[in-house]
């Protein structure tokens, strides 16, 4: 296994790493599931913006349980490129999440908001999702009990 990409991090996350990550993983999939439902209703600009965080929080909580204590949302690519330092498993997302990267120029808030690629932003959010998924399953012994 690799070693952590932050230097001095144990491998063995903090209590309030753990708890920040199950609230993390929580909105996460919250966030997805409105996206989901923003789109069945029409409403790209909330859902692609609901799928960029709900994006960000999967990757930042891989980052957080990993010693990173600050996660900045640069870019969604940046946060893959972080994750990919952690587990060679993310590295097949770098490059690939353009429509959430757009999604990020977006105002949730405006009535005017061009329409992004709310499907295509949707499929990277879902894919991401599922990576965090199998890095939880695969790392869970490691993470989760001391």
């Amino acid at each position: 296994m690799k070693p952590p990409a932050n230097p001095g991090h144990s491998g063995q996350p903090s209590p309030e790493a753990l708890r920040r990550a199950k609230e993390s993983w929580k909105q996460c999939l919250a966030d997805i599931k409105a996206a989901a439902s923003h789109l069945k209703k029409g409403d790209g600009v909330r859902a692609s913006f609901l799928c960029l965080q709900g994006g960000a929080n999967a990757l930042g909580m891989v980052c957080r349980l990993n010693g990173h204590t600050y996660v900045p949302l640069v870019s969604p690519q940046d946060m893959v490129t972080m994750c990919a330092d952690i587990d060679p498993r993310f590295t097949p997302l770098q490059g690939g999440l353009a429509a959430l990267e757009q999604a990020m120029s977006i105002n949730p808030f405006s009535l005017a908001a061009a329409p992004p690629a709310a499907e295509e932003c949707l499929r990277e959010a879902r894919q991401i999702v599922d990576t965090v998924r199998e890095y939880l399953h695969q790392h869970r012994d490691q993470l989760f009990k001391p």
